[in-house]
């Protein structure tokens, strides 16, 4: 526990400081154990952040911990499309034969910035931050780019705008079926009818939707 704990300490502080060495090694030595945890700990800081909203919902108990348990679902399948995406893009634009796979922890190790998550919450600036953690995180994603790929800044960048611009896009187009099918999910796993919206889903970590009852008052 202690060597994997501090496993998920490192590749953190090499993610959030934007240290080429978190990308280095993911093609010969992905750090699976500490990038799930960093995907726990992520669902764990926005889960912390918005638990008022869950107990006001009267979701307690066991039906918590299944709304944590599909919040990494959830969080781990949007990350999987994001990475789909971000390897497709920098295929057709370079020669590399980096793996999928790589792609994939490189997009969940990009997930460090979220650690942060539980403050998004705050009133007014709330907002502001979640931004900030967005910009962040494509940071992170843009200088593994450049090491996976071995491509200059401006490639990296390029291949990053158009990976991020495409998932807004197909999340967008997928909105309306996704919606239905994630709010069934919560549903279930939170024992109240919830309700999640596109915003949740644009967000890429639709961890605790609204009740369905207040979207109705609310629309």
């Amino acid at each position: 526990m202690g060597e994997w704990w501090a496993s998920v300490r490192r590749v953190l502080g090499y993610a959030l400081s934007l240290d080429p060495e978190a990308a280095t090694r993911l093609p010969t030595e992905p750090p699976v154990a500490a990038a799930l945890g960093i995907l726990a700990i992520t669902v764990g800081s926005i889960g912390i952040g918005h638990l008022g909203v869950l107990v006001l919902n009267r979701v307690t108990g066991r039906h918590i911990c299944g709304a944590f348990v599909l919040g990494i679902v959830v969080m781990a399948g949007a990350r999987a499309l994001s990475a789909v995406g971000l390897w497709a893009i920098a295929s057709l634009v370079t020669d590399a034969p980096v793996r999928l796979g790589t792609v994939f922890w490189l997009v969940v190790v990009a997930l460090a910035p979220q650690v942060f998550g539980a403050f998004t919450v705050v009133p007014h600036a709330g907002l502001f931050l979640g931004r900030v953690l967005q910009a962040w995180e494509l940071l992170i994603l843009f200088v593994g780019v450049q090491v996976l790929y071995d491509v200059s800044r401006w490639r990296s960048a390029l291949i990053v705008g158009l990976a991020f611009a495409a998932s807004q896009i197909a999340i967008r187009l997928l909105a309306a079926p996704g919606r239905a099918l994630v709010s069934a999910l919560w549903t279930r796993a939170s024992g109240r009818p919830m309700f999640v919206t596109a915003r949740d889903l644009l967000s890429g970590a639709p961890v605790v939707p609204v009740e369905a009852d207040a979207e109705r008052g609310a629309s």
